[in-house]
């Protein structure tokens, strides 16, 4: 994506999260009883609310709740004024999430409605005026009643509501994280004056061309969190003090050609000098480097020992039987190079946790003099061990005794 076009984006998603907590704000206080600097008006004195509002108010405090344990209390104020503080900025961060939530499933919607896509109908892009709302308006007169009158401006614009929840539902079926609407923060629903401003954003037809990019959406992720909070938090704490403030730290999108670059130069590098050059990925992986002169280490059997190099094969096919009864310290050093010991361990069963097992077994040597007769077994301790570097560097307990057994 281009840089103009994300400047416009960001613009356009800073825009939108001012509208939308402004106006989310409005209706918690106004609704719900529950203001911005942390009061919270009883319950029983909101008899405006009935039973479905009662219990999302209930919801609403449960979700505040939840957001002020992850908190820490300031230790300087007195009980009252700390709970005052954890409150106010569960409610922020609620808000903030309720918005993020909704802005996220408009863009979905975009992206989805896009005619590149066409997944769904168009919902959004005109607003009321979308194909989609109209058709549904033909199966649901109630939901076109409910809309505002264009002459006498009477109507609440419900309708529209209506058909977003049930596309948000019948997503929901494949994409519940996005489009839970169980969720607390889909609680309070934006209201109509604020829902035509962000959609008149979000269809400016300057903006058009991001929504046939996949990766708007990450875009979207990262411009949302204002810059002066991430700003705060890095000021307050080198590290992030919690999950939330772990999530808002690291909120950054990594375009496309970045994660094919690590992708192309770790597991493509790696198949491609397995197959020493020869595969298709050279014409797949677009940012696999390579050099003028590429450089192939022989296949591992081409370094054992020549009178190692037969059986050692028929150990790296699984065939233990050809092992000698008597294997030097080089041939048994000389299997590291044909197979894993730990995957070994695994298969054969009975050794458990090998490095422990190696322990315990050179424990008993250092007690009794005896190792295993298996050569096999043997090996494995050797592994084990050359593992933790005791042997190699010369510093494990067995020292020269074990070497020459």
């Amino acid at each position: 994506m281009e840089q103009a076009l994300r400047n416009q984006l960001y613009r356009t998603i800073v825009q939108c999260r001012e509208l939308l907590e402004d106006d989310l704000t409005l209706q918690l206080e106004g609704t719900y009883g529950i203001h911005a600097d942390g009061e919270l008006e009883a319950l029983d004195t909101l008899s405006h609310l009935d039973a479905v509002g009662r219990a999302d108010r209930q919801a609403i405090e449960s979700a505040l709740h939840h957001e002020e344990l992850s908190l820490r209390a300031d230790e300087t104020a007195s009980v009252e004024e700390a709970a005052d503080a954890k409150r106010k900025v569960g409610i922020e961060r609620f808000l903030r999430e309720s918005a993020f939530t909704f802005l996220n499933r408009l863009a979905a919607l975009k992206l989805m409605e896009h005619p590149s896509r066409a997944l769904i109908q168009q919902s959004v892009g005109a607003g009321t005026e979308s194909k989609g709302f109209k058709q549904f308006s033909l199966l649901s007169p109630e939901a076109m009643r409910a809309q505002p009158d264009p002459s006498t401006g009477l109507g609440t614009g419900s309708g529209y509501r209506l058909y977003l929840e049930l596309l948000f539902d019948d997503l929901g079926q494949a994409l519940g994280v996005l489009f839970d609407r169980t969720l607390p923060a889909s609680i309070v629903f934006p209201s109509q004056g604020c829902l035509q401003q962000v959609l008149a954003l979000l269809n400016e037809p300057d903006l058009a061309p991001a929504w046939a990019e996949d990766e708007t959406i990450g875009w979207i992720y990262q411009y949302f969190t204002p810059t002066e909070l991430r700003e705060l938090l890095r000021h307050e704490s080198p590290v992030p003090r919690n999950s939330y403030e772990l999530a808002v730290r690291n909120q950054f999108y990594t375009p496309d050609y970045v994660v094919a670059f690590l992708a192309d130069n770790t597991l493509g590098r790696l198949w491609y000098e397995m197959r020493r050059g020869q595969t298709r990925l050279v014409e797949k992986c677009r940012y696999l480097i390579r050099r003028p002169v590429e450089v192939f280490l022989d296949p591992p059997d081409q370094f054992l020992p020549d009178e190692c190099r037969d059986w050692v094969r028929q150990v790296r096919s699984g065939d233990f039987s050809h092992l000698p009864d008597d294997p030097t310290e080089l041939e048994l050093a000389s299997i590291s190079l044909a197979f894993n010991g730990y995957e070994v361990a695994e298969r054969l069963g009975g050794y458990g946790d090998l490095l422990a097992w190696a322990g315990e077994q050179l424990e008993r040597f250092e007690e009794t003099g005896d190792l295993p007769p298996s050569s096999l077994d043997r090996w494995l301790i050797m592994f084990a061990l050359q593992r933790e570097w005791l042997i190699i560097t010369g510093s494990g307990p067995a020292g020269e005794d074990f070497l020459e057994l």
